[in-house]
């Protein structure tokens, strides 16, 4: 892994975490770090009721209440403390283990599973966060960002932003490093862009400055957007409204309603359809054929938002056939179909 952030440097045969390394490589946030026996002590300790090695750590009741999947009925299968087996279909168990197993599918490739009814611990250790853990969203990644495009030029095409998530004190300084990239170097697009209120609503004000500057930039280098979106839709759709996208663009991950849908795409955007689609609750598989197909763009939003059947799992850019897939149900076209429409859809935001 190439860490631009924390350790300037390219790592190797040690643990993607910052905070993990600073404390010797152990850490048990976001991730289980160690070597494989520790973390499989760790998983006895809890198949035998937080005991181990004759001492008693833990109260069983503490970690089978923990352990339990306690909102099954509403397709969640998450525990407190552990993931659990897929409710149906796949998920990060071979679907050979019982209901009673758990464990963690980490994002950079640890993963550890226990299931108390065969006595099983299975520990599997890697680091799959190359050539970075980040997507192109501040200056830190700018390298990283070139690095893929050197190493597979005639299958990724850049964009560059300052994404909403990362607009802090030097919002201004980041937006020069955007247009530098810009300036210099054969970008397709301006993004991803746009307000994020999930997180921080306190800074709205300079996320909204920043977003008008990058859409100013985008329209003086004739290029397309792509909108981040998260609890902000009128938000943005005011900014929009006072600041026209010259070249159009992808709202980027939509889950929206389709009022919502219909006004974007009378701004001239089309809509980035992902995993949601596939999922249950998702809402938007039930609209969706009431918008033409010509404004549609497929997405996965990789290493999140996996689709169905592999929720839970690590998400990456071969499930977009599964996207594609729900799409031949809704709009009842082959998979053929689907791939060629929204394909031409994406070349033509992009000009590629």
């Amino acid at each position: 892994e190439i860490d631009n952030y924390f350790r300037h440097k390219e790592i190797h045969g040690y643990v993607h975490d910052m905070t993990a390394s600073m404390m010797g490589g152990i850490a048990g946030h976001a991730g289980l770090f160690g070597s494989a026996i520790e973390v499989a002590k760790m998983m006895q300790l809890f198949l035998q009721g937080g005991e181990y090695g004759y001492l008693k750590f833990l109260n069983k009741e503490i970690v089978d209440l923990f352990n339990t999947c306690h909102y099954c009925e509403y397709e969640n299968r998450r525990g407190l403390g552990f993931d659990k087996p897929q409710i149906e279909g796949d998920g990060p168990t071979c679907g050979c283990l019982s209901n009673k197993s758990f464990g963690h599918s980490g994002w950079t490739g640890t993963y550890t599973w226990a299931d108390p009814e065969t006595d099983i611990v299975y520990v599997f250790l890697s680091n799959r966060s190359y050539p970075n853990g980040e997507a192109a969203i501040n200056s830190s990644h700018t390298e990283s960002m070139f690095l893929l495009k050197e190493r597979y030029p005639e299958n990724i095409f850049l964009m560059s932003g300052l994404h909403p998530c990362y607009v802090e004190a030097n919002f201004l300084d980041e937006i020069k490093h955007v247009e530098m990239i810009i300036n210099e170097n054969e970008i397709v697009a301006v993004g991803e862009i746009g307000i994020d209120l999930y997180w921080d609503k306190t800074n709205l004000e300079i996320q909204i400055e920043a977003f008008e500057s990058q859409i100013s930039i985008a329209n003086n280098h004739n290029l397309p957007i792509v909108i981040h979106c998260r609890e902000s839709f009128d938000e943005i759709y005011n900014v929009l409204n006072k600041n026209k996208v010259n070249n159009g663009g992808i709202f980027h991950c939509f889950s929206g309603d389709l009022s919502q849908a219909n006004k974007i795409i009378d701004m001239g955007m089309k809509l980035g359809i992902g995993g949601v689609v596939t999922f249950k609750n998702g809402k938007i598989d039930k609209f969706l054929k009431d918008i033409d197909i010509s404004n549609i763009v497929l997405e996965t939003d990789s290493p999140y938002l996996s689709p169905a059947p592999l929720r839970g799992k690590r998400n990456e850019s071969s499930n977009i056939k599964y996207i594609a897939e729900k799409l031949c149900d809704i709009y009842n076209l082959s998979f053929q179909e689907i791939a060629k429409i929204t394909t031409q859809n994406s070349k033509d935001v992009f000009g590629v």
